[in-house]
This record gives C-alpha cells, sequence and structure tokens, in this order.
C-alpha cells in the first residue's frame, strides 16, 4: 500500500501550538463576528449573541487570535448589557439609554479597538461542568483612537 503524501505550506510547516496570550490590554481588529443564539439547556436558550474573533496587531503577540461573545439581550439582572455598551463605544457608535438598533456583522467586520482582559489558566469549571484549557477572558474594551500597547498595560492586575 502506498503511503499518503500531502504538500505542506510555509505557514503550515513553521505552525506550533497556539499560546494563550497574557492578560493585558490589545490592540486587535475583528476579523470574524458572527450573531448566534443561546443554545437549548440555557435559561436564555434561543436569545442572539456576537461570537466574535479578533486578532492582535501589533507586538509580541501579533497575529494571536482572541475569542468572546456578546450578549445581545436583557434580562433581569441590572448591568446585563455593559459589555454591550462598551463594544459599541469602542468601535465608535454613540451609546445613551433607551433604544438602540445594532449595526449588522458586516459593518463591524474590520473595526479595531482595544480588548482588556485576563489569562485564565486550565481547570475545572464548574458552570461548563468540564475540563478547560489555558484561555483568555476578556473583561472589556476601549477605542483604540491610533493607540499601541505593550503586553500587561492597563493591565486589569494588581
Amino acid at each position: 500500500m502506498a503511503r499518503l503524501k500531502v504538500n505542506f505550506s510555509q505557514n503550515e510547516a513553521d505552525s506550533t501550538a497556539r499560546e494563550v496570550v497574557p492578560s493585558g490590554a490589545y490592540v486587535c481588529n475583528i476579523t470574524d463576528i458572527e450573531t448566534r443564539d443561546v443554545k437549548p439547556g440555557s435559561p436564555n436558550a434561543g436569545k442572539p449573541y456576537w461570537n466574535i474573533r479578533f486578532v492582535v496587531q501589533d507586538g509580541k503577540y501579533a497575529g494571536s487570535s482572541l475569542y468572546g461573545n456578546i450578549m445581545l439581550f436583557n434580562t433581569d439582572k441590572e448591568g446585563t448589557l455593559s459589555r454591550l455598551s462598551q463594544f459599541l463605544k469602542a468601535v465608535g457608535y454613540e451609546v445613551t439609554s433607551g433604544e438602540f438598533e445594532l449595526p449588522d456583522d458586516e459593518e463591524l467586520q474590520g473595526k479595531q479597538l482595544i480588548v482588556i482582559g485576563r489569562k485564565l489558566v486550565a481547570g475545572y469549571d464548574a458552570k461548563a461542568k468540564r475540563d478547560l484549557p489555558d484561555r483568555f477572558n476578556i473583561t472589556g474594551y476601549k477605542k483604540a483612537d491610533g493607540a499601541s500597547f505593550k503586553v500587561g498595560d492597563h493591565s486589569i492586575l494588581p
């Protein structure tokens, strides 16, 4: 039986295991955004959220991807839409109290902003009821305004 052959590109040959970026603030572009519905089994099943991929634009971690979800619905809990408000302001929208028409996914593609978060180490997640790998947990968003940050700038850590 003949062995299978493949033809690696240079990028594929140079690839390494994905490294989770350290806690800090990163200038990122939105490269993928999709409106999805919360899966069955959740108290918010069927409600919409944005699933977003951000790509770091500069520094040691340029090209690294960060992933986040932003809920697009109210709950009984005050502050549910705070993350959405931060995100919209960071990409240039004026947010005021009252009804707000959300932009289409396509309108957000390529927008630049600062993504702030912290690295969480692998371990058991009681809410998810499973072991999770190292990951970057997004805690906020700010306007980029042409800023460039180094790892740890504006860190949320003491």
